[in-house]
C-alpha cells in the first residue's frame, strides 16, 4: 500500500510547527487510511492546511525571534557604522572627506556578519523564513537613509553577508539545540 503523496506530506512539514508535526502528520495520515487512501483528499488538506499551520506557528514565538534577528542583523549595523564614522571624523582633523574607503566597506560588512550570525543563532530555522527577506529589507532601508548613497556591490555583499550569517548561526543553534 502507499502512503500519503510524498509533497503534500513535505508541504504539511514545512509549514508546521515543530513542536506540533507529529501529531498533525499522524492525524492526517489516520484520517487518510480511514477513507481508503485518497490522494486528492490529502492534497486538499495540506493545501487548505498550510495557512492555518504557518499562522499557529507565528502565534507563538518564532516571529518573535525572527523579528529580533532582523534588527540585530540589519539595524544595529548601519547604527554602529554610523557613530563609528562619526566618531572618526570628529577625532582626526582634516577628515572631513566625505567618501568612504574600503576600510570602512570592510569593517561594516565584518561587523554585519558577526552581527547577523549572533541573531541568526536565536533564530529557528523556519523563522529565517521572515528573518532574511526582512533583514534585506530593513538594510537596503537603513543604507539608503544613513549613508545617502551606496554603491550596488556593498548593497549586494551586505545582502549576502546578512543571509549566509543568519543562516549560520541558526543553524548552529539546530546543532546545539
Amino acid at each position: 500500500m502507499s502512503g500519503p503523496p510524498v509533497v503534500a506530506v513535505w508541504l504539511v512539514r514545512a509549514c508546521c510547527p515543530a513542536r506540533d508535526r507529529r501529531f498533525v502528520l499522524g492525524d492526517l495520515e489516520a484520517e487518510y487510511v480511514l477513507r481508503g487512501r485518497p490522494s486528492r483528499w490529502y492534497w486538499r488538506q495540506a493545501l487548505r492546511s498550510a495557512g492555518a499551520l504557518v499562522m499557529m506557528g507565528l502565534r507563538r514565538a518564532d516571529w518573535e525571534y525572527a523579528l529580533l534577528a532582523v534588527m540585530l542583523a540589519s539595524a544595529a549595523p548601519a547604527l554602529l557604522m554610523e557613530a563609528w564614522w562619526s566618531f572618526l571624523l570628529s577625532t582626526v582633523p582634516l577628515k572631513a572627506d566625505i567618501v568612504r574607503g574600503a576600510d570602512f566597506a570592510f569593517v561594516s560588512l565584518a561587523v554585519t556578519a558577526l552581527l547577523a550570525f549572533g541573531a541568526g543563532t536565536i533564530c529557528t530555522l523556519r523563522g529565517l523564513l521572515l528573518a532574511i527577506p526582512a533583514a534585506w529589507l530593513f538594510a537596503l532601508l537603513g543604507q539608503a537613509a544613513v549613508h545617502n548613497l551606496v554603491p550596488p556591490w556593498f548593497a549586494v555583499a551586505t545582502l549576502a553577508a546578512l543571509s549566509a550569517a543568519l543562516a549560520g548561526g541558526a543553524c548552529l543553534r539546530r546543532r546545539f539545540a
